[in-house]
């Protein structure tokens, strides 16, 4: 069984891994590029990301037992990663690219299987969005994953 709070850590420890990467200290759903200089220093801000939980609903996925006391309650919740990738004043296209290439490589990391990852949950990519900012020099990218889990409900 995890918890909402210990499935977000997982996540942001997994992806922390990758390199370059820098963990911002604010929640995944006010992230954006206006923390830049704040949050999270502006020489750090190039792949900085956050982590949010979403909506959970019970998990149609197994029909019987979904809400034993002793198994826990089986659940879908949503898990978002939102991270800021830095278009160069020149080669812009070529920034936008290097951006793609880090987003494939979160979901390369979020999506394999190893011994250690994930141990007490299944994850499934659901969508990814992109979006410039205007006037300024930032694209932002929200990734998101669906994750069935058991929570303790006694």
């Amino acid at each position: 069984m995890r918890d909402f709070a210990s499935i977000r850590s997982d996540f942001a420890t997994q992806i922390g891994t990758l390199s370059g990467w820098t963990l911002a200290g604010v929640p995944a759903d006010a992230f954006g590029v206006s923390d830049v200089g704040s949050a999270v220093a502006s020489t750090q801000a190039h792949l900085s990301y956050a982590v949010g939980i979403g909506p959970s609903v019970p998990s149609s996925r197994v029909v019987s037992d979904r809400q034993r006391a002793a198994e826990g309650l089986l659940l879908d919740t949503e898990v978002s990663v939102r991270f800021l990738s830095r278009i160069a004043a020149k080669a812009k296209l070529d920034a936008v690219d290097a951006g793609l290439t880090a987003e494939r490589n979160l979901l390369g990391k979020v999506l394999a299987r190893s011994a250690s990852w994930p141990l007490y949950f299944h994850v499934w990519f659901v969508s990814a969005n992109r979006q410039t900012v205007p006037g300024s020099d930032w694209r932002q990218h929200d990734v998101r994953f669906l994750v069935l889990h058991r929570i303790a409900i006694t």
